[in-house]
Formats: structure tokens, C-alpha cells, sequence
């Protein structure tokens, strides 16, 4: 309930924790997720997100500049349009991820791009590592995916394309400075 969402913050605070990293589901699908962030941040407790961008508006990102979102994780799940929003089910929501990214970066807040690994977009990291590095994000979190949700059991990467996706990681870590897009 709202009211225990808000004694956890409470108590968060009186544990001395200082920073929380919000996710879901999704964030925006609590109806008082805004009067949750508020209540951690008058606890000076910092406040990052991780979100699919579905429903981020340029007035929810207003509203992080104001409370001093230090973070907002998007997920990215594929080097080509086509790719992301056939894993994510919403056509279109790739090149909107961008057009938000534009304003996130205008707004002053760090982006991290989350990769969630599968048999869909393995074949992809190089387009998208690229299409990241051109871009503001900051950070590029790349992971494994898990048996959780909408994830079929068949896109579970098998021990060869593993040991690819550990290689592509290595190269990248060296390849890419760490100024220029974080990779972890």
C-alpha cells in the first residue's frame, strides 16, 4: 500500500541508506510513485530509476531534474528498431527511447542503457554498442537474461554464445574508454 511504501522510505532512512535504485516492473505503473521518490529524497536519501521508457514523459523527467534523480536506467534490448520493439512488444518504442534520451541529457540527468541478453539481439551488440557510444548515454549495462516474465525459455543464450557474449564484453572494455560509454 501506499502507507507501507512510505514507512519502508522511513525506515530505509533510519537504516542510513543513501541511495536507491527504483525498478519494476516498471516504476510508473504505482500511482504513487512520484509521492514515494519525494519521501526519499526529504530523507536525502539519491534516487535512481530503471525504466522501459513506455510511459516516460518530458514532464516525469522535469520532474527528476527537480528532485535530483541521479540516474535513469533505460532499457535497450536491440542494435536495430526493429529488434528492441519486437522484444519489448511496442513498435515504435526504440526511436522514442531516443527522442526521451535528447531531452534526458538536455534536463542534466545521467542515462544508462540496460541490454538484456537473448538469442534475439546477441548478433547485435557491435550495431548496438556503436548506436550507444554516438549517443548521451553515459553507461551501458549489459545481462544475462532470466527465466522471469514474457522471457521464453528457447532465447536463453546456450554455452557458445556465452562465451561470444564474454568475449564481446572483454573487446569492448578495452576497445571503448571508459569516458566515452562505461560498459559493465
Amino acid at each position: 500500500t501506499p502507507e507501507e511504501a512510505l514507512n519502508i522510505c522511513d525506515q530505509l532512512a533510519e537504516a542510513g541508506c543513501k541511495e536507491i535504485n527504483l525498478i519494476g516492473g516498471e516504476v510508473f505503473l504505482r500511482p504513487d510513485w512520484k509521492t514515494i521518490i519525494n519521501k526519499l529524497t526529504e530523507h536525502n536519501i539519491t534516487v535512481s530509476i530503471i525504466t522501459n521508457a513506455i510511459a516516460l514523459t518530458e514532464d516525469k523527467i522535469d520532474f527528476f531534474k527537480l528532485v535530483w534523480l541521479k540516474t535513469i536506467g533505460i532499457s535497450v534490448d536491440g542494435g536495430m528498431s526493429n529488434t528492441h520493439d519486437r522484444i519489448r512488444q511496442v513498435p515504435g518504442l526504440f526511436d522514442s527511447i531516443f527522442d526521451k534520451l535528447q531531452y534526458i541529457h538536455k534536463a542534466g540527468i545521467n542515462s544508462v542503457a540496460i541490454t538484456t541478453l537473448s538469442k534475439i539481439n546477441i548478433l547485435e551488440l557491435s550495431l548496438l554498442r556503436q548506436i550507444l557510444i554516438d549517443s548521451s548515454f553515459k553507461a551501458w549495462q549489459i545481462q544475462l537474461a532470466a527465466p522471469i516474465g514474457r522471457m521464453d525459455n528457447e532465447l536463453f543464450l546456450d554455452s557458445f554464445e556465452y562465451y561470444i557474449a564474454g568475449l564481446f564484453f572483454a573487446q569492448s572494455r578495452i576497445i571503448v574508454p571508459k569516458e566515452e560509454l562505461a560498459i559493465f
